[in-house]
């Protein structure tokens, strides 16, 4: 991905992750945009941590610790 940003949505499972999306993807009603500073603060609290090598995605995943 060249131009990317972070959004904040539900999984199909309805868990809370951040992905990493294309900048002109469109921002859908129930998902929020982040930056990358707070994507890093949820990463160094322990509240969302990295799904990459358990799900195919080609960005950056991550998920809501307390429910995965």
């Amino acid at each position: 991905m060249k131009q990317t940003k972070f959004i904040l949505t539900l999984s199909n499972d309805k868990v809370p992750v951040i992905v990493e999306v294309a900048k002109d993807r469109p921002i859908e009603k129930d998902e929020r945009r982040i930056s990358w500073a707070c994507v890093q603060a949820n990463l160094a609290k322990g509240t969302f941590i990295n799904l990459k090598s358990k799900v195919k995605y080609k960005g950056r995943i991550y998920g809501y610790a307390e429910a995965i």
